[in-house]
């Protein structure tokens, strides 16, 4: 199975969401906190070009 990374941001009702699913899904995810601003936020933009959260990466695809 392919690696799946989620970032998120703590207090992010749609994080929360999205965490939960993955699982209740059995999903296993490395979780990273990006702050506004921080090193990690940095690098989901770059990864997936967007800067809402949370975003969900398959191996390197973005999915969400």
């Amino acid at each position: 199975m392919a690696d799946v990374t989620i970032y998120v941001s703590e207090g992010c009702p749609f994080c929360e969401k999205a965490k939960r699913f993955l699982e209740e899904k059995g999903i296993d995810c490395e979780e990273v906190s990006a702050l506004l601003g921080s090193t990690a936020w940095r690098e989901m933009r770059e990864r997936t070009g967007s800067s809402s959260l949370p975003q969900i990466l398959v191996g390197d695809r973005p999915v969400g």
